[in-house]
């Protein structure tokens, strides 16, 4: 949630987007996840973040902010224990 005063998007946000990106990331660190061996896991959070980061130089509930939310969403359920 960082934001980057030099980008247009992520500047300013308003606070429904801090909420709804806050809500989101608290969600994230109460999922349970499974993986195999701990190259998946540095993989798998690798994604992740970049899934995030580009959702925050995204315009909040356009076409691409909502692609990388429905991204996101995909990318837990693909892990979730």
């Amino acid at each position: 949630m960082q934001q980057d005063a030099f980008d247009e998007i992520d500047a300013v946000t308003p606070m429904d987007r801090q909420e709804e990106i806050l809500n989101m990331v608290i969600n994230i660190c109460h999922t349970e996840f499974k993986f195999d061996n701990f190259n998946e896991v540095m993989e798998y959070f690798k994604r992740m973040i970049n899934i995030c980061k580009q959702m925050n130089y995204s315009k909040f509930r356009s076409e691409a902010y909502d692609g990388f939310y429905k991204q996101l969403s995909e990318l837990i359920e693909e892990r979730r224990a």
